[in-house]
């Protein structure tokens, strides 16, 4: 960003930082994911469910 309040922007730039890293950290906690392995003839393959937290507003996409 180019302005001249340099730090304030480095600051609010932080703040964005920690705080979008807390909300990945939530969504992470409350995500489950389970695996599978399914045998398809020769070959194994590993399907994976992901299920999401059942929150209002919340789609997931």
């Amino acid at each position: 960003m180019k302005n001249n309040k340099k730090e304030e922007s480095r600051v609010l730039l932080e703040n964005y930082r920690v705080l979008l890293q807390r909300a990945l950290d939530w969504l992470w906690e409350k995500t489950k994911v389970e695996r599978r392995e399914v045998k398809r003839g020769k070959k194994v393959i590993t399907k994976v469910k992901i299920t999401h937290p059942e929150k209002k507003g919340f789609t997931g996409r």
